[in-house]
């Protein structure tokens, strides 16, 4: 059975409070604003080593080991693969498949994390990247938003490390290449200011153990990413762009006058 078909099978209807609450910041409500309500939510549930929790103010200094891979020819392969690869069967047009919805910044992060790493278990059979939350007043430049920024108050994204320099994979920041966790912060605002929490593979939200790894089976992730397959396909229709070419054969990054 091919990966695409794993995402047919789970249901949509997976949600966790932490989950409907987003990543999403509005521009004019502080990072503090966001980390209160999350904080209300955890007090009803969760694990007492939650990503939340764990996340201290970063240093270069401080940043703990996570998942090595062998090379940066490596890092580079598999970060254009996941890139690229259409995998995810849409239920409103399952004879278009999808790719992970790097091209709707506006929120979904924690869901785009998860099946990567599910795609790297499935499909490469390669050790799965870490994950990497930042939390903060998070701003960063994209033409795929139709202010041309995307608002956070977390955000999250796979991270490996290769020869002991820690490097990010998020083609929705940065579609060309994976960048080094500074580089990473540094599009976001001022990484001194920030949070950060280098958990283990399955750590999913906020609200979840910062140490829990996963085989790459996450239903959850598969339930939230079906929430943003419509979404960035009606982000696209407008911002006056094709969804069936960025979303098809001719991804943005193919098209070097349209980023």
């Amino acid at each position: 059975m091919k990966f695409a078909f794993v995402f047919l099978f789970i249901s949509a209807q997976l949600t966790l409070a932490s989950e409907e609450m987003g990543a999403y910041r509005d521009p004019t409500m502080s990072f503090e604003f966001y980390q209160n309500q999350m904080t209300q939510i955890m007090t009803q549930s969760r694990d007492e080593d939650n990503v939340l929790s764990t996340a201290r103010l970063y240093t270069p200094e401080s940043v703990p080991e996570t998942t090595r891979w062998g090379s940066i020819k490596l890092l580079n392969a598999r970060f254009q693969k996941v890139r690229d690869e259409r995998l995810l069967i849409w239920k409103n047009h399952p004879d278009f498949i999808r790719r992970i919805t790097w091209l709707y910044p506006k929120d979904g992060c924690f869901a785009r994390a998860a099946v990567a790493n599910a795609f790297f278990y499935h499909q490469d059979k390669v050790p799965v990247p870490g994950k990497a939350f930042v939390f903060g007043s998070l701003k960063v430049k994209t033409p795929f938003n139709k202010n041309g920024i995307a608002t956070w108050w977390f955000h999250v994204a796979p991270i490996v490390q290769v020869a002991g320099v820690k490097y990010i994979l998020d083609p929705s920041i940065e579609s060309s290449r994976p960048l080094t966790l500074h580089e990473w912060l540094l599009r976001m605002g001022n990484p001194s200011q920030f949070k950060l929490a280098i958990c283990g593979s399955g750590a999913f939200a906020p609200s979840d153990s910062c140490h829990y790894k996963t085989d790459g089976i996450e239903a959850r992730g598969y339930a939230a990413e079906a929430k943003y397959l419509p979404l960035e396909w009606n982000n696209l229709i407008s911002l006056g762009r094709s969804p069936t070419n960025d979303l098809g054969v001719k991804p943005p990054w193919l098209q070097p006058s349209s980023l």
